[in-house]
């Protein structure tokens, strides 16, 4: 189950907004390109949309679009009819995004099995994920998308009384349940053995008690990942890919945990892990190692990252940035 990414219709700042009774009308510039640069994506602009404020004191709010008049001329003034006003209006210079609608939606008491992951991945917006069960797939994620060229947040999902049996993906990424060498390297961890002289310790090899999973995001069955652009202009301006994410009352029986590797105002709440052993279930790269370059405020199973460096430099040698996890509720988790 996936909510793949389909582009903004348009990101950048806007020139004002007009209450209207009970409804409110956006302005953004016109022309073909957006303030901070990127073609505008004439390809969604004709589907249902919503617009969502990326950061400042209004960020994450969204409203849908009932109405727009598109402007090609650089010299006019595009329009956007909201369904209701903000609650809070957003700052004058602050980052608009406007983007397909995908949300909304109830997912109840499915069962995925030997698949791979159920994830909003790009734009996913007040969901309710409801007592499902995962056995040897890749896991619950959410992962907003992102960069300086637009922006596809996740909002208000939730993640609610889930049960994973197994956190083991499927063996189905890498070889054949039936021929695969399963003591060989994996494609991943011979890159890493050829970047780090055949050192085992760091990369790992092979996957002998099935689909080793190769990265710290991959060991859990539940993840806030975000996946786009990491800047300095992201790191600075207060962006979050995901907001207002929630995971309460599930449970991980063996081989996965939790991981927040990014997103603004979270909560983990009562959810219970079983028999995790990180060294069993990942490389042990994975941990902090050089594969992300995360330092981390808490260990798997629930783990929850710091700001760090980008494209595997440590944060205090870099010029690009990516966020880490801030807000973050966490009560009540147990690991037995």
């Amino acid at each position: 189950m996936t909510y793949d990414d389909f582009g903004s219709a348009y990101y950048g700042g806007f020139t004002d907004l007009q209450m209207q009774g009970d409804t409110a009308i956006l302005r953004t510039p016109g022309g073909n390109r957006s303030s901070i640069g990127g073609k505008k994506q004439n390809d969604v602009v004709n589907f249902d949309k919503a617009v969502v404020i990326v950061n400042g004191s209004g960020a994450g709010q969204y409203r849908r679009l009932t109405d727009w008049l598109w402007a090609d001329d650089p010299t006019e003034q595009s329009s956007w009819r909201l369904d209701r006003p903000f609650a809070f209006a957003p700052e004058p210079d602050a980052l608009i995004s406007i983007m397909p609608f995908r949300g909304r939606n109830i997912f109840y008491q499915n069962e995925h099995s030997d698949s791979g992951a159920f994830q909003f991945y790009g734009s996913g917006i007040e969901n309710l994920v409801v007592e499902l069960t995962g056995t040897r797939m890749g896991g619950f994620i959410t992962v907003g998308m992102g960069g300086d060229q637009g922006t596809n947040p996740n909002l208000y999902n939730q993640f609610l009384d889930v049960t994973v049996t197994e956190g083991l993906r499927a063996d189905h990424r890498q070889e054949s349940l039936l021929s695969g060498d399963f003591t060989a390297p994996t494609p991943q961890q011979q890159r890493c053995l050829g970047a780090f002289g055949n050192d085992t310790l760091k990369c790992g090899v092979g996957f002998e008690f099935g689909d080793r999973l190769a990265r710290l995001s991959e060991v859990n069955s539940f993840s806030i990942m975000p996946d786009g652009q990491c800047s300095q202009s992201q790191f600075e301006g207060g962006i979050s890919q995901s907001r207002f994410i929630v995971f309460r009352r599930n449970t991980v029986e063996s081989n996965g945990g939790f991981f927040l590797n990014g997103g603004e105002d979270l909560i983990l709440e009562h959810n219970t892990v079983s028999d995790f052993e990180p060294g069993f279930s990942a490389a042990p790269l994975t941990r902090g190692g050089h594969s992300d370059e995360q330092p981390l405020a808490s260990a798997p199973p629930f783990a929850v990252t710091n700001a760090s460096g980008h494209e595997g430099c440590p944060r205090w040698g870099c010029d690009k940035w990516c966020r880490g996890a801030v807000g973050v509720v966490a009560r009540g988790n147990t690991q037995n």
